[in-house]
């Protein structure tokens, strides 16, 4: 009986592999760019929602413009920054090393806050901005992650009835890096 079981076992293991059902090999994580959060913080950006780069210091960037003030005194026409917590790490472009993906806010006066996403690669050891995508103005992002080499993100956007303050339609996007865009998939 025992050996019935056991040949019995040899061939269901025996169909498997002929089936060509193996177990999922684990999936192999991106090599490390170099990429930190420390370093993105100090990178430049375009924010894909208003035109010009942005080099960052510690995650802001304020542009003052030129004028006759005093030492102390600011005169900010707008900032742009990377919003707190909302950094991923992951291979956009498929090339086994390791990407980023950041969440930019900017104010340009007014009561306007447009959020956008940079997608951030590194080359020979440098932080570079390699295609951004504006979100729209005061679109609220709770979550970002890079996943099967996507943007994914968790945001709150406005329905037909929503004011510019107050968006209310959860939804998660997604964007594909495509040669030097970011394409909603």
């Amino acid at each position: 009986m025992l050996k019935r079981i056991l040949v019995l076992g040899a061939v269901i293991v025996l169909v498997f592999v002929a089936a060509g059902c193996y177990p999922p090999e684990p999936p192999v994580p991106p090599k490390t760019s170099g990429l930190t959060e420390e370093v993105l913080k100090n990178a430049e950006y375009e924010s894909g929602c208003i035109e010009g780069a942005a080099p960052m210091i510690d995650g802001k960037h304020y542009y003052s413009p030129p004028g006759d003030l005093m030492p102390g005194e600011e005169d900010i026409e707008y900032f742009t920054v990377i919003e707190e917590g909302l950094i991923a790490f992951g291979d956009l472009d498929g090339d086994g090393v390791e990407d980023a993906a950041v969440v930019l806010g900017s104010w340009t006066g007014g009561t306007g806050y447009y959020v956008g996403i940079s997608a951030v690669s590194s080359q020979s050891g440098v932080p570079v901005n390699i295609a951004s995508e504006c979100l729209g103005d005061r679109v609220l992002v709770n979550s970002i992650a890079i996943e099967n080499n996507e943007i994914v993100l968790s945001v709150v956007t406005h329905g037909p009835d929503d004011a510019l303050c107050c968006p209310t339609v959860e939804e998660e996007k997604r964007f594909k890096f495509d040669s030097d865009l970011l394409i909603e998939q």
